[in-house]
């Protein structure tokens, strides 16, 4: 029986796909979540379950089994909330990323600048300490070319992290 178009829960064949489109996406990005990530979502129960069983799963045709069924059961249940919580982690670990690749950039940028480098970054950044970020640049570079543990090294990257401003650039 052809449900007419008036009709309030009637959908079209284009937004029956596109719903099992968002679905199948947000369960490709649950199940490729680590553990830790999707504790912090609190999914219910029976989700929880099945995207447990889908990161089991390694066999290739397999796991694409289980991660339809897992889109099909997302797409049963509201899920609108959970696709903002999902992908607002995803972009906030994103952008932690590359915060992480600005400031070792910059830090390579200063052991291969010389005293440029470090006047320039400091005429843009006055807060960070000149004497400590000189004296930690010296020793990396000694570390560099004795090929020492390079204990200076990682403590420029925390003194850069430490000053918020530093990664901005």
């Amino acid at each position: 029986m052809r449900r007419s178009p008036d009709a309030q829960d009637y959908k079209t064949k284009s937004e029956l796909k596109r719903t099992a489109e968002t679905a199948l996406e947000l369960a490709k990005a649950l199940s490729a979540l680590n553990p830790a990530r999707l504790q912090d979502l609190k999914l219910g129960e029976r989700t929880q379950e099945l995207v447990e069983k889908c990161q089991r799963i390694t066999q290739n045709v397999a796991h694409k089994r289980e991660v339809q069924y897992l889109a099909k059961h997302l797409r049963e249940i509201d899920t609108g909330d959970l696709r903002e919580r999902v992908f607002a982690q995803s972009e906030s670990s994103r952008q932690d990323t590359a915060n992480h690749h600005r400031l070792e950039a910059l830090r390579e940028q200063l052991l291969d600048g010389g005293d440029e480098a470090l006047n320039a970054l400091l005429q843009s950044k006055p807060g960070l300490d000149r004497l400590r970020l000189r004296q930690l640049l010296i020793n990396a570079r000694r570390e560099r070319e004795k090929n020492l543990a390079p204990r200076a090294y990682r403590e420029i990257f925390q003194l850069l992290k430490a000053d918020p401003a530093a990664a901005d650039d």
